[in-house]
């Protein structure tokens, strides 16, 4: 177990990389740079409580673009083996380069080789695609997949996504900026 301290050193190098990086390639909004620890961070490891106490080993992430909310959690849960999708090549080189630099339990993925996943898991996203583009992805790459966490924004577009994707059983968790929208499988 890493201490705060430790976490908070792995935090700081990797919103160091993040800044350095997006000035090259698009990985957060530009708006976003100067509120990057509240916007970014803290908005991914808003997970934080939910995923350590999952009993599957691996995590994986929908396109992790800039690494949120992979890179912080897998910061904060280092007994996790976080699986970074992403199809960007720049974006993969990025990632790779951070959970080497970061030594992070975690390893990219691109997608366009034909990922399939057949151990048990669950599925993270953040600002990826619709719920049911989601759950798609899911059905089609994580076949043993337990359950969904997804961060969302408006409650109406929640409702919304989720009636379009015909989800009976969910649950939101309401968070000081949008939702966490958990689905069983």
């Amino acid at each position: 177990m890493s201490t705060q301290n430790e976490r908070q050193k792995k935090i700081d190098g990797f919103v160091k990389e993040l800044l350095n990086w997006n000035r090259r390639i698009n990985l957060i909004g530009r708006s976003t740079e100067e509120s990057v620890y509240k916007t970014h961070i803290e908005d991914s490891l808003s997970l934080y409580p939910y995923i350590i106490k999952e009993s599957v080993e691996y995590i994986i992430d929908i396109g992790s673009g800039g690494g949120l909310p992979s890179i912080p959690l897998s910061i904060f849960i280092p007994e996790k083996h976080f699986i970074l999708t992403e199809v960007d090549l720049k974006k993969i080189a990025f990632l790779e380069y951070v959970i080497r630099k970061l030594k992070l339990n975690a390893e990219v993925v691109n997608v366009n080789e034909g990922f399939c996943f057949e151990k048990e898991c669950i599925v993270i996203s953040r600002a990826y695609s619709s719920i049911k583009n989601i759950l798609k992805w899911g059905n089609r790459h994580a076949l043993l997949n337990k359950r969904f966490y997804i961060l969302k924004g408006l409650e109406e577009k929640i409702e919304k996504e989720v009636a379009e994707a015909k989800v009976r059983n969910y649950g939101k968790i309401k968070l000081e900026r949008g939702y966490i929208v958990i689905i069983e499988v």
